[in-house]
């Protein structure tokens, strides 16, 4: 995952037909997560800049490579389901760097190659 500290440093480009970013933003001061996706990176961020859990700043976002995998996004909100802050679609006492490193480490599984190749073919074919 690229990881910006700056949101106007995000370069990733507006995704292709069928596919999307994954995303953890941890805003500041309270440290909180959020996962998810979006096929413009650089306009969610900006869009969530100002309303991210009370109005505080983003301090960091991780971006994924384009993935055609939109399940990603529920995966991660079910691994962490127990840390959701109520009513919000927020996590605490989960790190930045564990949140990125459980994504980082599903796009380098096979199983996910497998996946979205199979996602992608189902696009080639029907665009």
């Amino acid at each position: 995952m690229n990881i910006y500290d700056d949101i106007s440093r995000i370069v990733e480009p507006i995704a292709e037909t069928g596919q999307l970013y994954i995303y953890v933003l941890e805003n500041y001061p309270q440290k909180n997560i959020k996962i998810g996706r979006t096929t413009n990176p650089l306009q969610r961020m900006k869009s969530l800049s100002g309303s991210n859990n009370g109005g505080n700043k983003i301090s960091r976002v991780a971006i994924s490579p384009m993935t055609y995998l939109f399940s990603l996004e529920r995966t991660c909100h079910d691994k962490y389901s127990k840390y959701r802050v109520k009513g919000t679609e927020y996590f605490s006492n989960i790190s930045f760097e564990e949140a990125v490193e459980f994504i980082d480490s599903i796009f380098k599984d096979r199983s996910y190659d497998l996946c979205n190749n199979v996602r992608k073919s189902y696009y080639d074919k029907y665009p």
